[in-house]
């Protein structure tokens, strides 16, 4: 049970010449980021302590203080929209209240404290009828109840704030 990738082990003596040994390991499920260093977490949230994380960079990463204990929960929501589960690239815990999510786009989704679940399940309707992350937009503000804040990216401000023609 030492070892990082075991969960738990169990050894079993069978009399008369044999033992038989369950092993029961860890799943990987993300990426921590703290201290600008990056740790392979477990579905519990448990660190598995290895040097070598190549093999894990499709993992979401997350990042905040409490993120490894919240990030089952989080992805379990987020599978809940398939369409948008695999563009989720990293999970910010944000005051240990609620989640931003960047896509693979760079858009920031900020999902509320209360109701997540729905707001994702919105944002992925939105995207199924509308496109709305094909669009020149940074972030997804969700926060509010019952209301979409979207910030235009630079190059779209300035086409939409351009000086008009005299005509």
């Amino acid at each position: 049970e030492t070892l990082p990738w075991v969960k738990s082990a169990a050894v079993q003596r069978r009399l008369p010449s044999r033992l038989f040994i369950t092993l029961e390991e860890r799943q990987p499920m993300a990426l921590w980021q703290r201290n600008g260093q990056k740790h392979l977490i477990d579905t519990d949230g448990k660190e598995i302590a290895i040097d070598n994380l190549d093999g894990f960079g499709h993992l979401p990463i997350v990042i905040g203080e409490d993120a490894p204990a919240k990030t089952h929960d989080a992805l379990s929501m987020l599978a809940d929209a398939p369409l948008l589960r695999p563009r989720v690239r990293a999970l910010t815990r944000v005051g240990k209240r609620r989640w931003n999510v960047r896509l693979d786009n760079g858009v920031d989704v900020q999902l509320p404290e209360q109701d997540p679940d729905k707001a994702w399940t919105h944002l992925a309707e939105l995207e199924q009828s509308h496109g709305i992350l094909e669009r020149n937009i940074t972030i997804i503000d969700m926060r509010l109840p019952n209301q979409l804040v979207m910030r235009l990216s630079p190059r779209a401000f300035k086409q939409f704030s351009a000086p008009g023609k005299d005509t």
